[in-house]
């Protein structure tokens, strides 16, 4: 799929071969729902009420640390949850634990992230529902399952759906795949219980307040010395309708020369009419400014230490230019690398010449600490979101099994 994400945001001629494969693609997301929704296809119910968050677009939307803050808030709230993840990337097929010392090869690298932060279990498994069920075996304190990346894992019931969207991204073209990056259409979010927007895109077609363009995929660029941006991520606030429609789509909304369309057009839409739904609608934005060295976890320094170094920022993940755009906030300047999504990384691949600090995310860390040496700093992120989110999920898991897809 990596060769056609350039497709995912306009209209090319690919698209007569690839829009009626997507039009296939689309009838069988239909029956599939449609076979568990009328129980063709069974489903299983959990004793403890289930979250699921999830996207309906491939690619990182921000699902796994709202994950973390939702459990962190949950705690917080009295209650005890569980995170439950397939472990993409991992090798892991039937359900198991994930603990700060398993391998990220066996595990997946967002679930032993999640684990390292050690707020409550974290288990993996192909069948979602089996994990579950062996986790609360397991762990029969836990009475409220969090399920990272399952809103299309029809097979476990839930009590509330939250879906995450890439407030930069969007919905591409609004076509599914393999002709657009929806995975489930736009119409998918009328029947969640809450959209949260992953709201940093203040600065359209990927540029800085200075113009300065952040790498499109796969190559590394050397000799990029960004510009920080003049917006912080310090605070979030939920979505009214005004804040919803001033919300900046990059390249979204912009008309394409050239006879291509206006790629992203079905989320402004969606934004402009509130998703024709009582869906509650939340911003979101990733706060961090302080990095740890991953040979020495208790070793922090904060942004500033990096701005006289040579530093060279990796990004591994669903959308690495939002990581560089953290960097550039921060003031870093940096030469960007970009690794496909779950990258296994050897210590080949960032051997860089004349470099003072390797940049990494949480999620690429996990995989580079069997190699890492003294230049290698994580940055950590997490999901800053209205607590009014949490208050609203409580209230639609207040009937427990209320529905299934």
């Amino acid at each position: 799929m990596a060769g056609l994400e350039h497709h995912w945001y306009r209209i090319t001629p690919l698209h007569l071969i690839l829009f009626p494969v997507s039009l296939l693609f689309r009838a069988l997301v239909a029956l599939r729902r449609a076979l568990y929704r009328s129980r063709i296809l069974p489903s299983e119910k959990l004793p403890v009420p289930v979250i699921v968050i999830g996207n309906i677009s491939v690619g990182g939307t921000g699902k796994t640390p709202l994950t973390l803050t939702l459990a962190q808030q949950l705690i917080q709230r009295g209650r005890h949850p569980l995170i439950v993840s397939r472990g993409y990337g991992g090798a892991a097929q039937q359900p198991q634990q994930v603990n700060a010392g398993s391998d990220a090869q066996q595990a997946g690298d967002e679930p032993l992230l999640m684990a390292r932060r050690n707020l409550c279990p974290v288990w993996i498994g192909k069948d979602r529902a089996a994990a579950a069920q062996a986790a609360l075996k397991a762990h029969p304190e836990c009475d409220v399952v969090l399920c990272d990346d399952g809103l299309q894992h029809y097979r476990l019931q839930r009590d509330a759906e939250i879906a995450v969207i890439d407030g930069i991204r969007g919905f591409g073209n609004g076509c599914m795949l393999p002709a657009g990056p929806l995975r489930e259409p736009v119409a998918r979010l009328q029947a969640v219980d809450a959209v949260v927007v992953n709201e940093q895109a203040r600065f359209p077609d990927g540029t800085t307040s200075h113009s300065t363009r952040l790498p499109k995929s796969g190559n590394q660029v050397a000799g990029y010395l960004p510009n920080p941006l003049g917006e912080t991520t310090s605070h979030s606030t939920r979505l009214p309708d005004t804040a919803t429609k001033s919300l900046v789509i990059p390249q979204a909304g912009r008309a394409k020369r050239g006879g291509r369309s206006r790629a992203n057009e079905s989320l402004c839409e969606f934004i402009s009419d509130g998703g024709e739904t009582s869906t509650g609608r939340y911003a979101m934005r990733l706060s961090g400014d302080i990095f740890y060295n991953l040979l020495d976890p208790g070793k922090t320094v904060a942004a500033d230490h990096f701005h006289t170094l040579n530093n060279h920022a990796v990004a591994g993940i669903g959308h690495p230019q939002r990581y560089f755009r953290h960097l550039q906030a921060l003031g870093i300047p940096f030469t960007p690398h970009v690794f496909p999504d779950h990258h296994p990384y050897s210590a080949a691949d960032l051997a860089f010449t004349g470099c003072d600090a390797i940049l990494l995310t949480e999620k690429d860390a996990v995989k580079c600490a069997t190699f890492a040496d003294a230049r290698y700093w994580v940055l950590r992120v997490d999901a800053q979101i209205d607590p009014a989110l949490l208050d609203h999920i409580l209230r639609k898991i207040e009937s427990h099994g209320r529905k299934t897809a």
